[in-house]
């Protein structure tokens, strides 16, 4: 994890962009990535912002089991992501498909569909 923090500082400086995408989830996550802006937690101070367009992000970060209806467009999402970029995954839907997995509706879980580099379990 030092060596991905290293790297990510010498590649992205001080400031990180983010797009959220959400591929199917039980709406668990979304409160909390949008509570990370809010004065409380402030993401911002840390020079991390959500970006409405992923050609304006160094990276995405994604919630929900990835559905069929959503691969495609998650796909495009990280295309649309200019290089280097990051692909975070967020919460256990994410992670591990878990508990919608071995659902027909369900393409997988986000490694399934992209390169992940993080992931916060939960």
């Amino acid at each position: 994890m030092r060596a991905l923090d290293q790297q990510s500082r010498r590649l992205f400086g001080r400031s990180l962009k983010l797009r959220s995408v959400v591929a199917g989830s039980c709406t668990g996550r979304q409160p909390e990535l949008v509570a990370l802006g809010n004065v409380v937690f402030d993401l911002g101070r840390f020079g991390v912002q959500l970006v409405v367009s992923p050609r304006h992000a160094d990276g995405i970060v994604v919630s929900g089991a990835v559905n069929t209806n959503m691969r495609l467009a998650l796909q495009n999402t990280y295309e649309a992501v200019p290089p280097p970029k990051l692909v975070i995954a967020v919460g256990a839907c994410a992670t591990s498909g878990r508990p919608f997995a071995g659902s027909p509706e369900v393409a997988g879980d986000v490694g399934a569909i992209l390169p992940m580099d993080s992931w916060v379990p939960g």
